[in-house]
């Protein structure tokens, strides 16, 4: 008896820290305070992959993508990561090379929001 529920919890804790990581960044309030507080730059895409480890992870059917991004910022531009649960319509609107609008921390220049509403289709 003990041994199902030890087994089912220990799969919850699993799933827990193995989905925590998109989830947070779906609704982070870092995130909110980038978009809001953040320095406007351009950004180009330098890659893209899928951000699980060991392969594809998928968010209510979404893919969660890792993004290599530099961004523009003047005479001195730089390399940042960061990653997104996107549709399929987000997905196929980003290739690499694209410029993108991104939000950036006043604090901290390696912590970026790409602005997902104000990217145009080609």
């Amino acid at each position: 008896m003990i041994l199902p529920i030890a087994l089912a919890v220990f799969i919850v804790v699993i799933l827990i820290i193995i989905f925590s990581k998109p989830f947070k960044s779906l609704i982070s309030k870092e995130r909110k305070f980038i978009l809001s507080q953040g320095r406007a730059d351009q950004a180009t895409v330098v890659s893209i992959d899928y951000a699980g480890e060991g392969g594809r992870v998928m968010i209510n059917n979404q893919p969660w993508m890792k993004f290599e991004l530099e961004i523009h910022n003047g005479a001195n531009p730089y390399l940042v990561s960061t990653d997104a649960v996107l549709s399929y319509s987000q997905l196929n609107t980003i290739k690499e090379g694209k410029v993108v609008p991104v939000m950036i921390h006043p604090q901290d220049l390696m912590k970026v929001v790409i602005e997902w509403e104000k990217i145009e289709t080609d």
